[in-house]
């Protein structure tokens, strides 16, 4: 089920992409911000055994109960059947429990994304109802169009690595966004660096509604490398 998912999500993220659209301004370099985040490449260098831990800092519930313990969101690699058939397996850490979220084929690339973007859907239509088609639409769609570009350099492992965070507010001229709960300030952030394993320093999400009491209230959720990466 969890490879079903996420073929569907990148093919409906990825839908379209052949047409060359523009991207907006601030962009870097000629590359579209899709491609860096589903870069078929994402996982190279990582072979069987290793593995890529994520802390995780996730919303509270949608009734108001407490947020949700620290987790960790662990990524490990394992052998397929044959040479490029590695599996890439998430699973999530939390309480000194380790509790499986599903195996992804290693040659799509860092399921990460693919995760966290379910995560955010989930949230959206969880708190503030709406179809997740739509809402998957409307990333995509600023994907394509509306998502900046920028250099930024970060610090990992004692190092200084050069990064671009790709950012993108994809329902801020929504013609539905008075019906989306606050949500429509959502901003989706993703950091990433060739150099470094997996690809991905961190993805978040954030929303800033006007209104108090707005389902999207206090709404945020995030995922950041550690720095034991790629043991």
């Amino acid at each position: 089920m969890a490879r079903l998912r996420a073929g569907v999500l990148i093919v409906a993220l990825l839908a379209g992409a052949a047409v060359g659209p523009g991207v907006g301004a601030g962009t870097a370099l000629a590359e579209a911000p899709y491609a860096r985040l589903f870069a078929a490449d994402g996982l190279a260098g990582l072979g069987p055994g290793a593995a890529l831990d994520y802390a995780l800092d996730e919303p509270a519930p949608p009734d108001g109960g407490a947020r949700p313990a620290e987790a960790v969101l662990r990524l490990r690699l394992s052998a397929g059947d044959g040479p490029g058939g590695e599996t890439a397996d998430l699973a999530l850490l939390r309480g000194g429990t380790e509790s499986r979220i599903g195996g992804f084929p290693a040659s799509v690339g860092n399921p990460l994304i693919m995760y966290f973007l379910e995560s955010v859907l989930r949230d959206m239509a969880a708190r503030a109802g709406g179809s997740p088609f739509y809402i998957r639409n409307r990333i995509k769609e600023a994907l394509l169009r509306d998502a900046t570009v920028t250099p930024v350099t970060l610090r990992h492992g004692g190092q200084t690595i050069a990064a671009e965070e790709v950012r993108l507010h994809p329902f801020a001229n929504d013609a539905a966004r008075a019906r989306m709960g606050g949500f429509d300030t959502m901003e989706l952030a993703f950091v990433v660096a060739p150099g470094l394993p997996g690809r991905f320093y961190s993805l978040s999400a954030l929303a800033t509604p006007a209104t108090a009491g707005s389902p999207a209230e206090g709404y945020h959720r995030r995922l950041t490398l550690l720095p034991e990466a790629g043991r």
